[in-house]
């Protein structure tokens, strides 16, 4: 049996002073998006006031404005938001009037709210909830909506230079490869898929979970393994990992438990651990990919339920470079682990309250 040294990972809250309290968060949630989205300097989250979007700087902590400056200017509410990995200044908002505008926030972050947008894009006839940007290209960004139709975005021009109309379902996840040749999809008919932009078409596609709930993606880029998350026939949760060369069947399928709620799945390149959360759940649990077996690593207790969650990376891969924020129903509560190997900052978030946590650490085996 394969024991992961992570396996005795686990976190206590940190102060209450560290807490953004008082956000209040938009009630529109989509199923195939994160809710909320983070940098190594800001934090998004779409507001409640409709079509706006409210950005936090992680030093912020503290009471939040009733009413903080905003982004506001889309005629929908907001599902979906992403930071351009290369400019951390550069947010991008979906919103369910079916557009994607693009932002320009200052290096102090928000002073005042303002419409002004730096581009407009405008393709998708249906609500638009997932956007994913091209991880080596600069100003590349994919997009998904309701409308089955997957578009390639060069954000400078405002114009969709690939166009994937290969779904004939709709799609409940979007993730690149490693250099972004690929994108890897799950859709409503049960099948996980492999598009070729370039080709405008699935060139390799599986039969992934069987349940009828929405099931998610993401690509382990350095191991090129797909990782899909959804529920058996007998609608427990499972995981699958996918061997990207051969899409016949899985190369591990794991049931995590019985829980009812969504996963919100994030993987750390550099420790290979997987961690679950999931809307209306009070636990994150941790899988760690070792040699061909996923261990399980103890769960994280919230004692509150997840709304949304987010990850960000710090520039270059380094121990303490992942950060995960997780939005439950009261509040953002930041955790502290025990003793040293992977340095993971967590932050937990709520409707009301947000705080910052301070770096993850494990026991050694």
């Amino acid at each position: 049996m394969t024991i992961s040294r992570f396996r005795h990972t686990q976190s206590v809250p940190a102060r209450n002073d560290r807490h953004f309290i008082n956000v209040n968060p938009s009630g529109a949630i989509w199923d195939c998006s994160n809710m909320i989205a983070c940098n190594d300097r800001f934090l998004a989250v779409p507001w409640a006031q409709l079509g706006s979007t409210a950005v936090l700087r992680h030093t912020d902590y503290g009471k939040v404005a009733s009413s903080p400056p905003i982004l506001w200017g889309q005629e929908g509410p907001v599902i979906d938001v992403a930071f351009n990995p290369f400019d951390p200044t550069k947010l991008f908002t979906a919103s369910e009037d079916g557009t994607i505008m693009g932002w320009d926030i200052p290096e102090e972050g928000l002073i005042q709210s303002t419409s002004d947008h730096i581009v407009h894009l405008q393709g998708h006839t249906k609500k638009v909830g997932i956007v994913n940007f091209h991880p080596s290209a600069m100003n590349v960004l994919a997009s998904a909506g309701a409308d089955m139709v997957v578009n390639v975005w060069d954000v400078n021009t405002g114009k969709a230079g690939e166009v994937l109309k290969c779904h004939t379902d709709q799609i409940m996840s979007l993730e690149w490869n490693l250099d972004g040749s690929l994108l890897c999809s799950t859709s409503k008919d049960k099948k996980v898929n492999i598009m070729d932009p370039r080709i405008g078409d699935i060139v390799a596609s599986g039969s992934a979970h069987q349940g009828g709930k929405t099931q998610r993606c993401l690509w382990a880029k350095r191991q090129n393994l797909i990782v899909t998350v959804g529920f058996s026939k007998a609608q427990s949760r499972q995981v699958m990992l996918w061997d990207a060369r051969d899409m016949a069947s899985p190369v591990h399928t794991e049931d995590i438990d019985q829980f009812s709620s969504l996963i919100l799945p994030f993987f750390d390149e550099d420790t290979n651990i997987l961690y679950i959360g999931g809307r209306g759940d009070g636990i994150i649990r941790f899988l760690n990919w070792r040699m061909d077996d996923l261990c399980r690593a103890l769960p994280t207790t919230l004692w509150r339920r997840i709304k949304g969650s987010a990850c960000s990376l710090n520039g270059p891969w380094t121990h303490d470079s992942v950060r995960l924020r997780v939005f439950t129903r009261s509040r953002l509560v930041p955790f502290t682990p025990s003793k040293c190997f992977s340095h993971v900052d967590w932050r937990i978030a709520n409707c009301r309250s947000m705080c910052t946590l301070p770096p993850l650490q494990t026991c050694p085996p």
